[in-house]
């Protein structure tokens, strides 16, 4: 299971807290589980995902959150502001420029998406909740809250819950949050994330679901959704056929030239399993 966590900024203190979101339905605030199973109100602009980490060849590592400012040299510019693409679901960076026409200045930006090895020679200066100055623009739009919810198999019902994941760090057991505020015990194996609206936005996609596109080639209709944690973005895998025997066998290649969901085939896309449904997908000897 991939490394999930996320980072707030407390309401009462002020200072960063890490651990695992959650949202309460009722009161609508929005808190950090700690590693102590604390749970902490945070300003929900300041919420960020995980996403890896920094300076691996160097003596210092640094863990990296969306909003974090990262200085990389590119024709582009310097300061780098890391997002989460909604529209390409996946996470990218960020640079923003200041052209001047005339009496007018105009802010434009420009975005490169990321891969796994790019972390290796980068440093973190900052982030825009704390040190806005460092990009080039005088005041930064405030943060709209994406959405952000998991799904898991019930350890006692084998049946699907959908809420907030949460790690119980002491007892190393896997959770989903409900609506109702409930704890339910999950299998980590089955745990995913929210994607994305699919079938003109009546199904919910999320890791683990198995789609179909019927402009897809020929063999290769039915793709596994998946988070590609080299390329920091959800992506397809597929396989060619079912079976109802489970097969550890997959082909692991990643769709070309939809490596990335691209969101103008979603309403185009169908739910139709998941892998961990009784009806598995099975690859044939490559």
């Amino acid at each position: 299971m991939r490394t999930i966590k996320f980072r707030g900024k407390s309401c009462v203190t002020k200072q960063w807290v890490y651990g695992f979101y959650c949202q309460n339905e009722l009161t609508k605030k929005h808190y950090i589980i700690n590693s102590d199973n604390e749970q902490i109100q945070v300003d929900e602009h300041t919420v960020g995902m995980f996403i890896g980490i920094v300076g691996k060849n160097k003596q210092k590592i640094q863990e990296i959150y969306e909003d974090d400012i990262i200085e990389y040299m590119h024709d582009l510019g310097k300061t780098w502001l890391v997002f989460y693409d909604e529209r390409e679901v996946a996470f990218a960076l960020k640079v923003f420029r200041i052209s001047m026409y005339a009496k007018y200045s105009h802010t434009s930006c420009e975005s490169i998406y990321l891969r796994d090895s790019f972390f290796d020679k980068q440093k973190i200066i900052g982030n825009i909740h704390d040190n806005p100055k460092l990009l080039s623009i005088e005041t930064m739009p405030k943060k709209r809250m994406r959405t952000i919810k998991f799904r898991g198999k019930s350890c006692a019902t084998k049946q699907w819950v959908y809420g907030f994941y949460y790690k119980n760090e002491l007892t190393k057991k896997h959770y989903i949050i409900s609506s109702d505020n409930e704890r339910i015990q999950v299998d980590e194996h089955t745990v995913g994330m929210f994607i994305a609206l699919i079938n003109n936005k009546t199904q919910e996609m999320y890791e683990g679901d198995i789609v179909k596109h019927k402009y897809i080639w020929q063999g290769k209709e039915n793709l596994e959704a998946v988070y590609d944690e080299q390329e920091k973005a959800f992506a397809f895998k597929y396989t060619t056929k079912y079976s109802r025997e489970i097969s550890n066998r997959f082909n692991w290649f990643t769709l070309q030239p939809f490596d990335l969901i691209d969101p103008n085939i979603f309403n185009g896309l169908e739910e139709i399993s998941d892998i961990h449904n009784e009806l598995a997908l099975k690859v044939a000897p490559v």
